[in-house]
């Protein structure tokens, strides 16, 4: 026996599957009045309604509260990655709900005293396809008039007559949906809101840098804090569960754009799992952990377990949460005692650097550049007087592409041999005042209660534009991005970096790299100004996400705030 299906949109955003069971369904699907002893039963026998069925999505109508939202928590990961770790309700789709599935549905009734009615005609089974309800044959429900509690299930739900269970396989598709009715005669309406048993979480990976498709984690449940089947009343209200260790729900990530974000404020990649993971009401979150499987991020493998905010929240039946893990480097820094380490492990060590490069062996292998500026944050001129002759014996460019990977700042700052006048500028405070101070950067340093007492550390300098390009190069993971350097005009080579984590870089360790000019060793040359002009990086940390090379003359200073940060070998 077919009835037709049709579909009311409702401005509630809910898609309605409605059941059009004339002189059918309500109270009586069996038979038509023909007789006096058939009025006599009419109440029973000859009622006519319809029935809506209305499946909610996960998330509908989920009240956005900090009730179900927990405190952003710093959770270690390894050594080389942290995160910032939050759980939050889906608000996408929290006014969104979706017409029922395809399936088969499953309706009998309560009676007022809560005792499920049994016996011929009153269970009701059908399958809806393609829009079309079909009624399965010798399943009807006949009722006299008055106060009945519906209950609707689908196949997903297992009913033995006196429970409803859920299999945890099923914990996804498994819906359940009653509705009280008085059914007084003649036309009737019955509505059934159509509800998921469980809550589902995601996780979503939020990164400065692009997340690759080989990224894999997993949700694990703390042991003995999981079910495997969900229990209710013949009435649909949950019964309680027996708990149990399970295996972990496996989650892969899409890619990201390795293309750098150049024209939007925020800097992060983000990803959403593909999966969801499907858990019972009442689950509390702090019985969460996201287990970083597999893939890569900040040149480091994914390889750890995050420990969700401890909190009251707890999974709501048809929730829908996203566990948001943003994933940030953990830099190594050089102490005053000459070790390397990151600033979770730093004791009573003082941080003197950011490490650029790691010692190789080699003694002053290692490359590290300092947290602060030199001359105690004070501006420096590049040379004083200015001149038009040439100061530097060693590369003096035209093009900022020519300097990029220049990497002799050090020689330039001591070598007698890099001066044209055989001078060694990192000792001329009144002629080359940014090499001296970028040179005599420990002494500053012990004016300020941290002296250099490790004897690996070698002499600061003022870095070369190849140094510079390193230090934005690793700091800035710009070899994860395929369009982070640009060049512009008369050979300007721009680099872009992911401003955020080099700023939080500095400031966690009380440095600071600012908007501001900062002077390079390398000396410029054009046929109509000469040598009058040095190279210096106008970084753009707090206004943009690019730094770039550009020349000025020797001796300005103020003119657009020129300092010197300096370089050191370990």
């Amino acid at each position: 026996m077919k009835f037709s299906l049709s579909y009311k949109q409702m401005r509630t955003m809910k898609k309605n599957i409605k059941y059009l069971f004339a002189a059918l369904l309500v109270m009586g699907f069996m038979t038509s009045c023909s007789s006096e002893e058939d009025i006599a039963k009419q109440q029973e026998t000859c009622q006519s309604g319809q029935i809506t069925i209305t499946a909610e999505d996960f998330g509908a109508n989920q009240e956005i509260t900090r009730a179900v939202e927990t405190n952003t928590t710093l959770v270690p990961i390894n050594n080389d990655i942290e995160a910032e770790v939050s759980v939050q309700p889906d608000r996408s789709s929290a006014t969104r709900a979706t017409a029922i599935s395809d399936g088969h549905y499953t309706i009998y009734a309560l009676n007022n005293l809560g005792n499920r009615i049994t016996g011929t005609n009153k269970l009701l089974k059908g399958t809806v396809s393609g829009g079309v309800f079909t009624a399965d044959p010798g399943y009807h429900l006949s009722l006299s008039p008055d106060t009945y509690t519906f209950v609707c299930f689908n196949d997903a739900v297992v009913d033995n007559g006196s429970q409803l269970t859920v299999a945890k396989a099923n914990f996804s598709k498994a819906l359940i949906g009653t509705k009280t009715e008085t059914i007084t005669g003649g036309n009737y309406d019955i509505s059934f809101s159509m509800k998921h048993v469980v809550g589902r979480v995601r996780v979503e990976l939020i990164a400065y840098v692009p997340i690759k498709a080989t990224t894999t984690a997993a949700i694990a449940q703390a042991s003995n804090t999981a079910v495997t089947q969900l229990h209710f009343n013949i009435d649909g209200t949950p019964l309680a569960n027996a708990t149990t260790t399970v295996a972990d729900d496996a989650l892969s990530f899409p890619a990201t754009s390795r293309k750098f974000p150049k024209n939007i404020p925020i800097k992060t990649m983000s990803s959403i799992s593909n999966e969801y993971g499907y858990y019972q009401p009442g689950q509390a979150v702090a019985n969460l952990q996201v287990k970083l499987t597999g893939g890569t991020a900040y040149r480091k493998l994914f390889s750890g377990v995050l420990s969700l905010p401890s909190s009251t929240v707890h999974i709501a039946r048809n929730g829908s949460y996203t566990i948001k893990v943003t994933l940030l480097p953990r830099y190594k820094y050089l102490f005053s005692d000459g070790t390397t380490d990151i600033l979770a492990n730093k004791g009573a060590r003082k941080p003197i650097a950011l490490v650029v490069r790691d010692n190789n062996g080699t003694p002053h292998s290692g490359l590290a550049f300092a947290l602060n500026k030199a001359n105690h944050g004070n501006v420096v001129k590049w040379r004083n007087p200015g001149t038009y002759s040439a100061d530097n014996t060693h590369q003096r460019i035209v093009t900022s592409k020519d300097g990029a990977n220049d990497m002799n700042g050090y020689n330039i700052t001591w070598n007698a041999a890099y001066d044209t006048s055989g001078k060694i500028k990192g000792n001329e405070k009144t002629l080359f005042p940014a090499f001296y101070y970028a040179g005599h950067y420990d002494e500053e340093l012990a004016a300020q209660g941290v002296p250099i007492t490790g004897s690996n550390i070698g002499k600061w300098y003022l870095g070369s534009m190849g140094e510079w390009f390193e230090m934005l190069k690793v700091l800035g993971y710009v070899d994860e991005f395929e369009d982070a350097y640009e060049e512009s005009y008369n050979g300007r080579v721009y680099v872009y970096t992911p401003s955020p984590i080099i700023k939080r870089a500095f400031k966690s360790a009380g440095g600071e790299l600012t908007d501001d000019s900062h002077w390079t060793a390398l000396e410029a040359w054009d046929s109509s100004w000469y040598y009058s002009e040095a190279w210096f990086m106008e970084v753009t940390i707090d206004s943009g996400s690019y730094t770039y090379p550009y020349n000025f003359s020797k001796d300005a200073d103020t003119y657009s705030n020129k300092y010197a940060q300096a370089f050191v070998n370990f």
